[in-house]
């Protein structure tokens, strides 16, 4: 799936590790499976060093089985939830807009931020509308900024929009980046008219 752009589906499977497993855990998720050829990944690590994200591209909906009852993903599995502070967390989202492409189907910039945002059903068809014509062009146009996309969930244990930023800057730069008149005004208005409860962002690190 390389090169085909952003993935259709994305699976964000979560891990929180131990401290003192971190390195471990992420050797093993990154090492080679089988099915990448089919289903495209990357580990990112949080800023806060202890947990990991994988993220996996689906073509559609049908190959989570395949995927899930590999002897490959089961062998890594049972390698390393033992090493685990908490059970796998996963969840899986639907491309919505893409205001600026990636390349590959998964993120492949060295850092990327999520913002979560829950937006009543009523009010879906307007948030979108305007985080396509408003939000999505401010945030993409950031200095730094490589790929930037709006998905959906379809099963999360944290329904709504997930937006999903690449950028080859720091955390800190790209948040100051923010701070400038368009994109924070644009955040303060989704907060303010169209989310339910707190926005919720998040900076994660390649490896």
């Amino acid at each position: 799936m390389s090169g085909a752009g952003p993935a259709r589906y994305l699976l964000l499977n979560y891990m929180k590790v131990d401290a003192a497993n971190v390195d471990t855990v992420a050797a093993t998720v990154r090492l080679p499976r089988p099915t990448d050829a089919r289903f495209s990944r990357a580990v990112y690590r949080h800023e806060a060093g202890d947990r990991l994200m994988e993220f996996v591209a689906l073509p559609d909906l049908s190959g989570l089985e395949e995927l899930l009852t590999h002897s490959a993903w089961r062998e890594v599995e049972d390698a390393v939830r033992p090493r685990l502070a908490l059970d796998h967390r996963r969840q899986i989202h639907a491309l919505c807009d893409v205001a600026k492409p990636s390349a590959s189907a998964v993120p492949d910039a060295a850092h990327v931020q999520l913002i979560r945002a829950e937006v009543p059903p009523h009010a879906l068809a307007e948030y979108r509308a305007w985080r396509r014509d408003v939000l999505l062009p401010a945030l993409s146009a950031l200095p730094g900024v490589t790929a930037c996309a709006a998905y959906q969930s379809v099963v999360s244990t944290e329904p709504g929009a997930l937006l999903v930023t690449q950028s080859r800057t720091s955390p800190a730069q790209l948040t100051e980046a923010q701070q400038a008149t368009a994109p924070k005004e644009a955040l303060r208005h989704a907060a303010s008219h169209f989310t339910l409860g707190a926005v919720h962002t998040s900076h994660w690190e390649r490896l």
